[in-house]
């Protein structure tokens, strides 16, 4: 009995034994800890290990059905779980669950429904597979190539759905190799990844799409390209993002979620097997590419720098160059030497006579010694794209850099249909010079059909230097959408134009509605010359998103729809030129681009620094310009009265020529950008005066913000400050309700004050009349050569390009920023032929901006008109 006993004693702990072993698997997997934020990898943790490089593998795909936290309704019932995103796994539950697709954007682009990148035929990165039995033999990482494909420093997707193309350029070499995408964002943490995604599409293929589902740090995916689908010359890259909010379901949500793109981690991987990926001809010129922050540097070495003949060379070389390889944020760089080999993203030219050039090669160039020579090299000990202009002396160099300018250059008569912005903005934007209607559907805006809170789609288009208007005209977005019956009458259209809202449109209707052709009026008033972004944005309400029930954020049939049927309306308008306006030089090197004869080209000195910011300003205003902008090199003396650019560190100049320009001539010597500053209190705050209060309005790096203390000081004034506080009032008042200021109430011109930059400042921008009054004088300058060289540089990318305007533009290399202070006074230019149709328009502008006038001459006409009536009816009329 007791042996028994005892054996039955050992069966139960042996039994026991086994019963634990088997669960420890499910026990270890449960030590997990536990995470609400929804980003855990979808890998084990094990087979994916956070080592910071980035993971080639496909586009995270989240579980299927993925189900919310049980909630208990009021009537006892437990909440559905949310719906699967396309290309989920298919969840286990057999209930049906309605499905969530995101839309697509462009009508180019058009995918099938639920793409997933799995499906789509790639390049294969990985050897094939040993045979069963063998052991796999250690494979060397292919070589690859990198290129950079953001052509800013920095992109942001806002909102619940954003988007943005462009186009990459590729070499024929480039296009036929095996390649990879890589792209590393990081997106805000209340996105929720079940329900956001990142879509990339090249040529309106998808190639990559992926959750969004990083939010401390950036992560980089990769997906393999098809091959074909890259092709030499242009390629449209989209990046389109598809946001939700994890727990909010307002429209004051939408504005948390973001997704920032790292430009230095997204790449185009080319295998590097093959011959060199050199430029062939000028056509590949665009194939440059740029650098991590998207600017792409023209380094021109020249040997004979210092010689008559290098400089003008160099000024329409740089132009010709811009022109033909279109880039977003061109660099020029001199130097008489090349002392390290340039990098990808850099074009090397090589710039002098046949001997000097040839002692920089590791092979001459054939026949260069006896005629001018226009070609590529291989010479990676020079750099990536290297460049080659030479000739056996400087008249011959001259005879090969015109032959390129000729290749490059527009003739001056011959209108523009498009502004080329490819390698920033894909498509080319439509240029408008009149009355023209057209459809969305030709500038990049597709039909899309929209299930969130706040819809946004933009579009952009161009307008002439001569462009008059923006105080009395108006142009007509003929709108083509729909909208259910859940959308609530609080819900409204807005149309912003430069990032400032111009016109709303209220939704009325409770049962829903079509918009056809429905006029929506644009104010001209924010329009500048040049590229100018339409925004199309819907804030929708709906009886669901206030009770935000689990899942409410993505759930739910669409509720608005856009169509490309809608039209851009642009009526006819004034052509006037004006000088000064730095707005109009930005737009298209406005009044350089129509000068008959050169203009003058002013170097404070010919050094390394002046001859690299001259550079970069020239190319920057040949591509805006469309054209060659033709340009003699002259000393200060011999310009007299006509069109000149003044380039040069502000103590380079002469007395008294600041002063032609409106610039104080104690700048010469007052204006330095490092001087120090103030010790902080202890507060760290900007002290007020007379008070022991700090200032809570301060820069991060201790500057004062100037405008939020200028608005406290108003408000200040106004409340205790007298007359002056109410006058101050009056005028906010005027300006808030009816957009006058006291600036549009003045008779006669202004008076001019000499202009100051801030010592914060290290560039400024400024154009004046030129002192016969008869040309514009547009000057460039910096404290110091090497500000001047980083300045314009910072200063030529489009990011910042598009923000000068007024009479003098004012860069700081601290913030980033550009301030411009308004034109008083110009003289008009005349552009095009003063038809009755042109003068009348002229006239409706400048009345609307001089309001005083024509309040005076509507005075004038009354009491004339009265005195004809008067006159008339006693020689006609009856006497009483």
């Amino acid at each position: 009995m007791i042996s028994a006993s005892r054996s039955s004693i050992i069966l139960s702990r042996i039994a026991l034994l086994a019963v634990v072993l088997a669960a420890g698997p499910a026990f270890a997997q449960g030590s997990q800890p536990f995470d609400m934020t929804g980003e855990r990898s979808e890998a084990p943790a094990d087979t994916l290990p956070d080592s910071g490089v980035p993971v080639t593998v496909q586009p995270a795909v989240p579980p299927g059905g993925y189900v919310a936290p049980l909630r208990v309704q009021p009537s006892g019932e437990v909440a559905q779980p949310m719906p699967s995103m396309p290309g989920d796994a298919a969840p286990q539950s057999t209930a049906p669950v309605s499905g969530y697709t995101i839309p697509n954007m462009v009508p180019s682009m058009r995918a099938p429904a639920a793409p997933s990148v799995q499906s789509v035929p790639g390049v294969p990165i990985t050897p094939p597979a040993p045979a069963a039995g063998e052991m796999p033999a250690a494979q060397p990482a292919p070589a690859r190539l990198s290129r950079y494909i953001v052509p800013d420093s920095t992109m942001r997707f806002e909102g619940e759905i954003d988007q943005r193309s462009w186009s990459i350029f590729l070499t024929s070499a480039e296009a036929a190799r095996n390649a990879e995408i890589e792209v590393a964002y990081k997106n805000a943490i209340l996105v929720m990844p079940e329900a956001s995604r990142l879509r990339v599409l090249i040529n309106g293929e998808i190639v990559l799409e992926t959750a969004l589902a990083s939010s401390d740090k950036f992560k980089s995916v990769t997906a393999a390209i098809p091959s074909g689908l890259l092709r030499a010359g242009a390629n449209v890259l989209s990046f389109q993002a598809f946001q939700r909010h994890r727990t909010d379901c307002s429209i004051q949500s939408t504005y948390e979620l973001w997704t920032d793109i790292n430009p230095a981690g997204t790449k185009l991987n080319l295998e590097a097997s093959g011959p060199p990926d050199m430029l062939q001809s000028l056509e590949d010129l665009p194939a440059v590419g740029y650098d991590a922050k998207g600017v792409t540097s023209i380094h021109f070495v020249v040997p004979g720098v210092a010689q008559g003949g290098a400089t003008d060379n160099i000024i329409k070389l740089a132009q010709a160059i811009g022109l033909l390889g279109g880039y977003a944020n061109p660099a020029v760089t001199v130097s008489d030497r090349n002392e390290s080999a340039d990098p990808r993203g850099t074009l090397t030219v090589l710039l002098g006579a046949a001997n000097d050039v040839g002692a920089i090669l590791s092979t001459p160039v054939a026949s260069a010694a006896t005629q001018p020579v226009v070609t590529f090299v291989d010479e990676p000990q020079v750099g990536a794209s290297v460049l080659v202009v030479t000739g056996a002396n400087w008249g011959q160099i001259t005879a090969a850099v015109d032959a390129i300018a000729a290749r490059a250059d527009r003739p001056l008569g011959q209108p523009r249909l498009s502004l080329n912005t490819a390698s920033w903005l894909s498509p080319d934007v439509h240029y408008f010079t009149g009355q023209e209607s057209v459809p969305l559907n030709k500038l990049g805006v597709a039909t899309q059909q929209f299930s969130g809170r706040r819809f946004r789609s933009q579009f952009a288009i161009g307008v002439p230097s001569d462009f008059y208007a923006e105080s009395y005209g108006e142009a007509t977005l003929l709108l083509d959408a729909a909208y259910t019956s859940a959308v609530l009458p609080a819900s409204h259209l807005d149309i912003y134009v430069n990032g400032q809202i111009a016109a709303t449109t209220r939704i009325v209707n409770r049962t829903g509605g079509i918009f056809r052709h429905l006029p929506v009026q644009i104010p001209f008033r924010h329009f500048h010359p040049g590229v100018n972004t339409i925004m199309i944005e819907a804030a929708l309400n709906t009886e669901a998103d206030l009770a935000c029930a689990p899942g409410g954020s993505i759930a739910g049939p669409d509720r608005f729809v856009l169509f490309d049927t809608s039209e851009f309306s642009m009526p006819s308008f004034a052509r006037i030129g004006r000088r000064p306006s730095l707005s109009a030089l930005a737009g298209s090197g406005f009044p350089y681009n129509i000068a008959p004869v050169p203009s003058a080209l002013v170097l404070g000195r010919t050094d390394i620094d002046t001859l690299s910011a001259a550079g970069t300003l020239v190319s920057r205003l040949a591509i805006q310009a469309g054209r060659i902008v033709p340009l003699a090199l002259s000393a200060a003396s011999n310009v007299g009265d006509q069109s000149a650019i003044f380039v040069g560190v502000a103590s380079q100049f002469s007395d008294g020529m600041l002063g032609r320009l409106g610039i104080a001539e104690t700048v010469r010597v007052s204006w330095k950008s490092d001087v120090p500053r103030l010790p902080e209190p202890a507060s760290s705050g900007v002290m007020l005066p007379g008070t022991n209060i700090p200032d809570s309005a301060a820069m991060p790096d201790g500057q004062e913000n100037t405008d939020a203390v200028f608005d406290r000081w108003r408000t200040a004034l106004a409340g205790g400050g007298g007359w002056r506080g109410q006058v101050s009032s009056f005028e906010d008042w005027m300006k808030r309700n009816f957009d006058i200021s006291f600036s549009a109430l003045r008779i006669g011109p202004a008076t001019q004050v000499a202009f100051e930059p801030k010592a914060r400042s290290t560039l400024l921008l400024a154009q004046a009349t030129s002192p016969g009054g008869n040309s514009a004088w547009t000057m460039m300058t910096a404290p110091s050569g090497k500000e001047l060289a980083s300045g314009a540089a910072s200063v030529a990318g489009i990011s910042t390009w598009s923000q000068i305007g007024g009479q003098y533009s004012s860069f700081s290399a601290a913030t980033g920023l550009v301030e411009n202070q308004a034109v008083l006074n110009y003289q008009f230019i005349v552009t095009q032929p003063l038809s009755l149709r042109n003068l009348r328009l002229i006239a409706a502008n400048w009345f609307s901006s001089n309001i005083l006038s024509y309040a005076f001459c509507l005075i004038l006409l009354c009491l004339v008109l009265g005195i004809v009536t008067s006159g008339l009816l006693f020689r006609l009329g009856r006497p009483s």
